[in-house]
């Protein structure tokens, strides 16, 4: 039996992330993404960035500072 992992596709979360902030953006609303499921990942919260995202929401400060040391200045 293989040990369970969940793979994730960081295109695919780039390419949702634009598609959510195009479709809000003509309404006046932008978009904050949340990280606490993916434990402040900063690969993932890199992608949704890079789709549109203005910052980022974080409930757990060790989270947070595990994104800002991985280099993201965003408003969080």
């Amino acid at each position: 039996m293989t040990t369970p992992r969940v793979e994730v596709d960081l295109d695919k979360i780039r390419l949702n992330t634009r598609c959510l902030v195009d479709r809000l953006k003509p309404r006046g609303i932008s978009v904050t993404a949340v990280t606490k499921a993916v434990c402040g990942r900063p690969t993932i919260a890199q992608a949704m960035l890079d789709g549109g995202a203005v910052g980022l929401a974080e409930a757990r400060i060790s989270n947070v500072q595990r994104l800002r040391r991985a280099g993201l200045t965003c408003p969080i």
